[in-house]
Protein backbone atom coordinates (compact mmCIF):
# COMPACT_ATOMS: atom_id res chain seq x y z
CA UNK A 1 0.00 0.00 0.00
CA UNK A 2 1.39 3.30 -0.99
CA UNK A 3 2.05 5.98 2.01
CA UNK A 4 -0.37 8.32 1.02
CA UNK A 5 -2.90 5.85 1.07
CA UNK A 6 -1.47 4.58 4.50
CA UNK A 7 -2.10 8.12 5.53
CA UNK A 8 -5.50 8.77 5.01
CA UNK A 9 -6.31 5.26 6.17
CA UNK A 10 -4.72 6.32 9.71
CA UNK A 11 -6.58 9.61 9.84
CA UNK A 12 -9.68 8.51 8.92
CA UNK A 13 -9.36 5.70 11.81
CA UNK A 14 -8.01 8.50 14.37
CA UNK A 15 -11.08 11.12 12.80
CA UNK A 16 -13.36 7.84 13.58
CA UNK A 17 -12.10 6.65 17.01
CA UNK A 18 -12.79 10.53 18.01
CA UNK A 19 -15.95 10.61 17.05
CA UNK A 20 -17.09 7.36 18.54
CA UNK A 21 -15.57 9.05 21.71
CA UNK A 22 -17.47 12.34 21.43
CA UNK A 23 -20.75 10.32 21.02
CA UNK A 24 -20.06 7.97 23.54
CA UNK A 25 -19.48 11.37 25.95
CA UNK A 26 -22.37 12.97 24.68
CA UNK A 27 -24.61 9.98 25.18
CA UNK A 28 -23.04 9.14 28.84
CA UNK A 29 -23.72 12.78 29.30
CA UNK A 30 -27.45 13.21 28.11
CA UNK A 31 -28.41 9.47 30.10
CA UNK A 32 -26.85 11.41 33.69
CA UNK A 33 -29.40 14.19 32.96
CA UNK A 34 -32.28 12.09 31.65
CA UNK A 35 -33.63 11.88 35.27
CA UNK A 36 -33.26 16.06 35.51
CA UNK A 37 -34.85 16.48 32.21
CA UNK A 38 -37.47 14.06 33.06
CA UNK A 39 -38.28 15.96 36.45
CA UNK A 40 -38.05 19.27 34.93
CA UNK A 41 -40.64 18.00 32.05
CA UNK A 42 -43.05 16.75 35.05
CA UNK A 43 -42.91 19.92 36.74
CA UNK A 44 -43.93 21.68 33.92
CA UNK A 45 -46.56 19.57 33.35
CA UNK A 46 -47.73 19.63 36.80
CA UNK A 47 -48.00 23.51 36.43
CA UNK A 48 -49.93 23.35 33.44
CA UNK A 49 -52.22 21.08 34.66
CA UNK A 50 -52.69 23.44 37.70
CA UNK A 51 -53.02 26.91 35.53
CA UNK A 52 -55.70 24.27 33.23
CA UNK A 53 -57.55 23.52 36.44
CA UNK A 54 -57.37 27.02 38.14
CA UNK A 55 -58.83 28.39 35.09
CA UNK A 56 -61.05 26.10 35.01
CA UNK A 57 -62.28 27.25 38.87
CA UNK A 58 -62.56 30.67 37.95
CA UNK A 59 -64.88 30.37 34.43
CA UNK A 60 -67.40 28.41 36.68
CA UNK A 61 -67.33 31.03 39.22
CA UNK A 62 -67.98 33.52 36.63
CA UNK A 63 -70.38 31.27 34.95
CA UNK A 64 -72.59 30.49 38.67
CA UNK A 65 -72.76 34.01 39.23
CA UNK A 66 -74.05 35.23 35.88
CA UNK A 67 -76.57 32.49 35.60
CA UNK A 68 -78.18 33.35 39.42
CA UNK A 69 -77.57 37.12 38.64
CA UNK A 70 -75.48 37.51 41.71
CA UNK A 71 -73.58 40.29 42.59
CA UNK A 72 -70.06 40.41 41.12
CA UNK A 73 -68.46 41.05 44.66
CA UNK A 74 -69.21 37.63 45.70
CA UNK A 75 -66.78 36.35 43.45
CA UNK A 76 -64.12 36.70 46.23
CA UNK A 77 -66.26 35.16 48.66
CA UNK A 78 -67.35 32.02 46.81
CA UNK A 79 -63.31 31.91 46.84
CA UNK A 80 -62.45 32.01 50.24
CA UNK A 81 -65.60 29.12 50.42
CA UNK A 82 -63.79 27.19 48.51
CA UNK A 83 -60.61 27.23 50.44
CA UNK A 84 -62.58 26.76 53.38
CA UNK A 85 -64.34 23.61 52.13
CA UNK A 86 -61.53 22.17 50.10
CA UNK A 87 -58.32 22.88 52.44
CA UNK A 88 -54.56 21.68 51.43
CA UNK A 89 -56.14 21.54 47.84
CA UNK A 90 -53.32 23.44 45.75
CA UNK A 91 -56.07 24.09 43.11
CA UNK A 92 -58.11 26.34 45.87
CA UNK A 93 -54.74 27.74 47.18
CA UNK A 94 -53.23 29.09 44.02
CA UNK A 95 -56.67 30.93 43.31
CA UNK A 96 -56.58 34.55 45.09
CA UNK A 97 -58.89 37.50 43.72
CA UNK A 98 -60.91 36.15 40.50
CA UNK A 99 -63.71 39.13 40.71
CA UNK A 100 -61.57 41.30 37.94
CA UNK A 101 -61.53 38.05 35.92
CA UNK A 102 -65.07 37.35 36.69
CA UNK A 103 -66.20 40.63 35.22
CA UNK A 104 -63.76 40.39 32.13
CA UNK A 105 -65.50 36.90 32.04
CA UNK A 106 -68.82 38.25 31.77
CA UNK A 107 -68.30 41.12 30.14
CA UNK A 108 -66.58 39.91 27.11
CA UNK A 109 -67.41 36.11 27.09
CA UNK A 110 -70.77 35.32 28.40
CA UNK A 111 -72.71 38.65 27.26
CA UNK A 112 -71.47 38.06 23.92
CA UNK A 113 -72.52 34.87 23.96
CA UNK A 114 -75.74 35.58 25.47
CA UNK A 115 -76.58 39.05 22.96
CA UNK A 116 -75.62 36.43 20.03
CA UNK A 117 -78.60 34.22 21.09
CA UNK A 118 -80.84 36.61 21.78
CA UNK A 119 -79.90 38.29 18.50
CA UNK A 120 -80.66 35.24 16.53
CA UNK A 121 -84.04 34.55 18.17
CA UNK A 122 -85.33 37.79 17.64
CA UNK A 123 -84.31 37.81 14.07
CA UNK A 124 -86.05 34.31 13.42
CA UNK A 125 -89.24 35.69 14.80
CA UNK A 126 -91.94 38.58 16.01
CA UNK A 127 -90.96 39.42 20.09
CA UNK A 128 -92.05 41.60 22.45
CA UNK A 129 -89.95 44.71 24.32
CA UNK A 130 -90.13 45.46 28.08
CA UNK A 131 -88.30 48.62 29.49
CA UNK A 132 -88.00 50.18 32.67
CA UNK A 133 -85.94 52.74 34.13
CA UNK A 134 -83.78 52.32 36.90
CA UNK A 135 -81.00 54.57 39.11
CA UNK A 136 -78.13 53.15 41.38
CA UNK A 137 -76.98 54.02 44.44
CA UNK A 138 -74.85 56.93 42.81
CA UNK A 139 -78.75 58.31 41.65
CA UNK A 140 -77.05 57.42 37.85
CA UNK A 141 -80.20 56.38 35.78
CA UNK A 142 -80.32 53.52 33.09
CA UNK A 143 -82.73 51.43 31.27
CA UNK A 144 -83.37 48.13 31.60
CA UNK A 145 -84.40 46.37 27.92
CA UNK A 146 -85.58 42.76 28.25
CA UNK A 147 -87.12 41.00 24.80
CA UNK A 148 -89.71 38.21 25.58
CA UNK A 149 -89.58 35.72 22.78
CA UNK A 150 -90.53 32.15 21.53
CA UNK A 151 -87.62 29.55 21.46
CA UNK A 152 -88.96 27.28 18.87
CA UNK A 153 -85.90 25.14 19.72
CA UNK A 154 -86.75 25.13 23.54
CA UNK A 155 -90.64 24.90 22.60
CA UNK A 156 -91.16 27.83 25.15
CA UNK A 157 -91.33 31.58 25.57
CA UNK A 158 -88.04 33.35 27.37
CA UNK A 159 -87.46 36.40 28.62
CA UNK A 160 -83.85 37.36 27.87
CA UNK A 161 -82.16 40.14 29.23
CA UNK A 162 -80.86 42.44 25.60
CA UNK A 163 -79.23 45.53 27.45
CA UNK A 164 -78.94 48.25 30.64
CA UNK A 165 -78.31 51.42 29.22
CA UNK A 166 -77.16 54.71 31.16
CA UNK A 167 -79.53 57.83 29.92
CA UNK A 168 -78.98 61.21 30.46
CA UNK A 169 -82.34 62.25 32.20
CA UNK A 170 -84.70 59.39 31.57
CA UNK A 171 -87.30 61.52 29.90
CA UNK A 172 -89.70 60.37 26.88
CA UNK A 173 -87.23 61.28 24.20
CA UNK A 174 -83.89 60.22 25.41
CA UNK A 175 -85.98 56.80 25.67
CA UNK A 176 -87.26 56.80 22.76
CA UNK A 177 -83.72 57.91 21.28
CA UNK A 178 -81.61 54.87 23.22
CA UNK A 179 -84.18 52.18 23.25
CA UNK A 180 -83.53 51.92 19.05
CA UNK A 181 -79.73 52.66 19.54
CA UNK A 182 -79.58 49.89 21.52
CA UNK A 183 -81.16 47.04 19.45
CA UNK A 184 -79.52 48.34 16.44
CA UNK A 185 -79.45 45.61 13.99
CA UNK A 186 -78.17 42.61 16.39
CA UNK A 187 -81.65 42.97 17.87
CA UNK A 188 -84.05 44.40 15.06
CA UNK A 189 -86.53 46.82 15.98
CA UNK A 190 -88.41 46.06 12.89
CA UNK A 191 -90.06 42.58 14.56
CA UNK A 192 -91.02 44.08 18.03
CA UNK A 193 -94.98 43.79 18.08
CA UNK A 194 -95.91 44.68 21.65
CA UNK A 195 -94.31 46.94 24.40
CA UNK A 196 -94.56 46.44 27.59
CA UNK A 197 -93.66 49.24 30.47
CA UNK A 198 -94.94 50.85 33.57
CA UNK A 199 -97.89 52.92 34.15
CA UNK A 200 -95.62 56.42 34.35
CA UNK A 201 -96.75 59.26 32.25
CA UNK A 202 -93.15 59.06 30.70
CA UNK A 203 -94.23 55.99 29.13
CA UNK A 204 -97.81 55.78 28.42
CA UNK A 205 -98.56 59.78 27.88
CA UNK A 206 -100.71 59.74 24.81
CA UNK A 207 -99.19 62.77 23.54
CA UNK A 208 -95.77 62.87 24.80
CA UNK A 209 -94.48 59.14 25.94
CA UNK A 210 -92.46 56.69 24.76
CA UNK A 211 -95.75 54.38 23.11
CA UNK A 212 -96.71 57.98 20.96
CA UNK A 213 -93.05 58.35 20.08
CA UNK A 214 -92.35 54.91 19.01
CA UNK A 215 -95.60 54.25 17.35
CA UNK A 216 -94.74 56.97 15.11
CA UNK A 217 -91.94 54.79 13.34
CA UNK A 218 -94.09 51.57 14.29
CA UNK A 219 -98.18 52.34 14.57
CA UNK A 220 -98.25 48.44 14.38
CA UNK A 221 -97.10 48.10 18.34
CA UNK A 222 -99.42 46.68 21.12
CA UNK A 223 -98.47 49.10 24.29
CA UNK A 224 -99.70 47.31 27.46
CA UNK A 225 -99.20 48.77 30.97
CA UNK A 226 -97.71 47.19 33.78
CA UNK A 227 -100.98 44.84 35.46
CA UNK A 228 -99.81 44.83 39.08
CA UNK A 229 -100.09 48.53 38.71
CA UNK A 230 -103.12 48.58 36.76
CA UNK A 231 -104.77 46.18 39.63
CA UNK A 232 -103.75 48.04 42.29
CA UNK A 233 -105.41 50.98 40.57
CA UNK A 234 -108.57 48.87 39.94
CA UNK A 235 -108.73 47.62 43.36
CA UNK A 236 -108.11 51.36 44.78
CA UNK A 237 -110.91 52.47 42.55
CA UNK A 238 -113.48 50.07 43.63
CA UNK A 239 -112.83 50.45 46.82
CA UNK A 240 -114.11 53.59 46.62
CA UNK A 241 -117.59 52.74 45.82
CA UNK A 242 -117.74 50.60 48.98
CA UNK A 243 -119.52 51.77 52.28
CA UNK A 244 -117.23 52.98 55.00
CA UNK A 245 -118.90 50.60 57.41
CA UNK A 246 -116.87 47.84 55.15
CA UNK A 247 -113.65 49.47 55.58
CA UNK A 248 -114.12 50.39 59.64
CA UNK A 249 -115.27 46.40 60.01
CA UNK A 250 -111.67 45.36 58.32
CA UNK A 251 -109.94 47.84 60.31
CA UNK A 252 -111.61 46.48 63.48
CA UNK A 253 -110.60 43.05 62.74
CA UNK A 254 -106.97 43.63 62.38
CA UNK A 255 -106.47 45.85 65.14
CA UNK A 256 -108.68 43.16 67.38
CA UNK A 257 -106.37 40.31 65.45
CA UNK A 258 -102.71 42.24 66.68
CA UNK A 259 -104.20 42.61 70.09
CA UNK A 260 -105.08 39.15 70.99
Amino acid sequence: MPLRDQWSLTKRQVNKKDTDKSEGSAATEIKDKEPQINAEAEERHQIRTLDAAKTTVELLIAGFIAKHNLTMALADHLVALVNAVCPGSQIAENIRSVRPKTIVVIKDTIRVEKLARVSSLTGESCYSLMIDETMDRSTNKALAVVARVYDSRMKATKDLFVYLVEVKDASAGDIHRDVPKVLSNKVPFSNVIRLGADNASVMTDKHRGVQTLLKKGAPHILVTGCVCTSLHLYASAACLKLPPTVEDLARDVSTTSETV
